[in-house]
């Protein structure tokens, strides 16, 4: 942890998944887990979130299967209020 002039400390992005990590095998409620560690409920909340999104990832494409073919002559039918029919 670096300490700043006003004798705050920071803690690295490293020291902060460790910290996560910790919090999510510990089994503690959050205020019982911050207390242990000295750390604020509100940045565990914020690194815990981050954490989350990481491992989902922003923009990553997955894999969709695909789909079987349907077994009558139309797959989907759209019948819209003129009364025009879609069949696609």
């Amino acid at each position: 942890m670096q300490v700043k002039a006003n004798g705050h400390g920071r803690r690295s992005a490293a020291e902060w998944r460790g910290i996560i990590e910790r919090y999510r095998q510990s089994g503690m409620g959050i205020r019982e887990f911050c207390a242990q560690e000295g750390v604020t409920e509100h940045r565990v909340e914020q690194w815990y979130r981050r954490s989350r999104r990481a491992e989902h990832g922003k923009g990553q494409l997955i894999a969709v299967p695909p789909v079987a073919p349907a077994a009558g002559p139309w797959a989907v039918e759209v019948e819209l209020p003129s009364g025009v029919r879609l069949r696609g």
